[in-house]
């Protein structure tokens, strides 16, 4: 075999999620994204702590890599990081758009039946009434306040791992 070529083993040893976390430590003072509404910048480092973060609270909840983790949210500052901490522990993540029709929504979470959704406050009443449709009960966890459910913030909280977990993959 000569150099450019891989053998299975090593690559099926890369993941999606130990790529997006070499990439962005690799880039960790590029800017990952740019807020029109408000003109902040986010870099890759500073989404990177965040995604640690998550995915160390989730791997505390006893989620790991045979388990369907959901988003339910628009396009906001936070939206894209339940989604790319999933990939770190290696479980399957999957996206509902709030603007998708009921009816399909159900359809999908009867097939899908994940075990945690990340909704945002706009489409939490949406979702709650798909869920009752589709008589599935999920943890949700808010992407904004809620007296009901658990709140996102608490996700991005310090973790007493995250130094360690900045150095190697979750």
């Amino acid at each position: 075999m000569d150099e450019n070529t891989q053998s299975d083993e090593n690559i099926n040893a890369k993941t999606l999620g130990l790529f997006f976390f070499q990439s962005m430590k690799k880039y960790k003072s590029h800017i990952f994204q740019y807020i029109a509404e408000t003109g902040k910048t986010n870099t890759y480092g500073e989404m990177l702590t965040r995604c640690v973060r998550i995915a160390l609270n989730l791997r505390d909840k006893g989620f790991d890599k045979n388990d369907i983790i959901s988003t339910c949210s628009p396009n906001s500052e936070n939206s894209c990081l339940p989604t790319i901490a999933i990939q770190f522990l290696g479980a399957k993540s999957t996206y509902f758009d709030p603007n998708l029709s009921p009816l399909d929504t159900v359809h999908l979470l009867d097939l899908i039946r994940p075990k945690l959704m990340f909704v945002s406050q706009d489409a939490l009443t949406f979702m709650e009434n798909c869920l009752a449709k589709a008589n599935i009960e999920v943890e949700i966890v808010v992407i904004g306040t809620s007296v009901k459910y658990e709140q996102f913030s608490k996700y991005l909280a310090q973790h007493n791992l995250e130094m360690n977990s900045h150095q190697n993959p979750i």
